[in-house]
């Protein structure tokens, strides 16, 4: 008991300094929902206020014009694939004056592997191409940090890659890497068909292809290549569009379905990790875990705590931030207690591994909160998804939890400054 009140006592003297010097209202957010979720628990928690400073430090280092980037990558479940709540954060950072987004970064092509996916970009391919989620319990794949694959056993397969239907979404790149099992000798290769490309590379022990262009592109096409009758199939594992704008890039890479348990399952997670190099890990999990009739409480912790060390260990300086699931019906129609638990378990977890929590659970309203989100339009039917509206207010809520922490973080070291 000595030790809980210990823990709540350093989250709120955590909160405490992240809230100060700012007004109770949420900026920027629509008036008609403020009665909807609780703005007063739109703030993130953690129990060591460090843990944040080496990643503020670095959006201090871009907003007084550093040339350099800030990689944020998000993963996560369905809330993530269909890249609503995390594209609604990516285009209030291309909106900030202080934050040019700097690419698209990191994505999966998804209609290879024929499932819904983000309205950003477009795909196209020939050939035909199957799909492995890291969701399905009886599928063992060649999965890498996306949790998706696409394989095809064609050797003339072509796909193309279309950025953006609107000017703000789109970010030419100069630079594209495309991870697959690169050591595997009889994986098929990659040719661009693009005219202006400069080098064309493959790093065996990173596993990704790297083709440098001479001039940005927002489209762009590849064919497989097979050298020789040993060379069967080529698997799909995700591709990283880049450039040397400086800004923040914001990859979101989600899987329908997925659980925790699901990214441990993925053998090259670690390696796709340590060639992206992110400043700040943000993960979005929960929601399939605790949808169960029967919630297995350790078990979630363990496996959320393996996760986060795999990340930590891949990427040591990251920070790691933790979104709760928010509330949500079983079955549409009866109310999910499992999510009170497995917000508290992800709690646990964040205090025992140094990572960060926003508690989305707490500012969409708690238990049956949905039922008053579906009312207004802000939830789907199901009751588990929210509607495109939903996820936009879910992106404004983190958004503005995390510029209210980095400008009171501004503020507080401003204010040592002139000590």
């Amino acid at each position: 008991m000595k030790y809980f009140f210990k823990f709540i006592h350093t989250i709120l003297f955590c909160i405490s300094v992240i809230a100060a010097g700012f007004a109770q209202n949420m900026p920027d957010l629509p008036p008609k929902h403020l009665k909807l979720y609780k703005a007063d628990r739109n703030h993130l928690i953690c129990a060591d206020t460090t843990v944040l400073a080496p990643f503020w430090d670095k959006l201090d280092s871009l907003a007084e014009g550093a040339n350099k980037q800030v990689h944020i990558m998000h993963i996560g479940d369905s809330h993530i694939q269909a890249d609503l709540f995390s594209g609604r954060i990516r285009q209030l950072l291309l909106d900030e004056k202080l934050f040019p987004v700097a690419g698209r970064g990191v994505i999966f092509p998804y209609q290879l592997a024929k499932t819904n996916n983000p309205s950003g970009y477009q795909v196209t391919y020939t050939g035909n191409w199957e799909g492995c989620r890291n969701a399905a319990r009886d599928r063992e794949c060649q999965w890498g940090l996306a949790g998706i694959t696409a394989t095809t056993r064609d050797a003339d397969a072509i796909f193309t890659l279309k950025l953006g239907y609107s000017a703000s979404l789109k970010h030419p790149f100069k630079r594209v890497k495309i991870f697959y099992p690169t050591q595997e000798t009889a994986s098929f290769t990659l040719r661009c068909m693009a005219e202006n490309v400069l080098s064309d590379s493959v790093y065996k022990e990173a596993g990704y292809q790297e083709f440098i262009l001479k001039d940005s592109l927002a489209q762009i096409s590849f064919q497989l290549k097979q050298k020789d009758s040993t060379q069967r199939y080529f698997t799909m594992q995700g591709i990283s569009l880049e450039n040397d704008c400086r800004g923040i890039v914001y990859s979101s890479l989600g899987v329908n379905g997925a659980e925790v348990v699901s990214f441990l399952k993925s053998p090259d997670l670690d390696k796709n990790l340590k060639v992206v190099k992110p400043d700040m890990v943000i993960i979005s999990l929960g929601t399939n875990d605790a949808y169960m009739p029967r919630f297995d409480e350790p078990q979630f912790r363990l496996s959320l705590g393996r996760l986060i060390q795999r990340i930590k260990m891949a990427v040591p300086e990251a920070v790691v931030l933790l979104t709760t699931p928010g509330d949500s019906y079983y079955r549409r129609y009866r109310p999910n207690r499992n999510m009170i638990k497995a917000v508290k378990q992800t709690v646990h977890v964040a205090e025992e591994t140094g990572a960060v929590v926003w508690d989305f659970y707490a500012v969409m309203g708690g238990f049956r909160s949905v039922q008053r989100w579906y009312a207004h339009g802000l939830a789907q039917k199901d009751r588990l998804h929210l509607s495109a509206k939903g996820y936009q207010l879910q992106g404004d809520l983190l958004y503005t939890a995390m510029m209210r922490a980095w400008k009171a973080y501004r503020k507080q070291k401003q204010a040592n400054l002139s000590k």
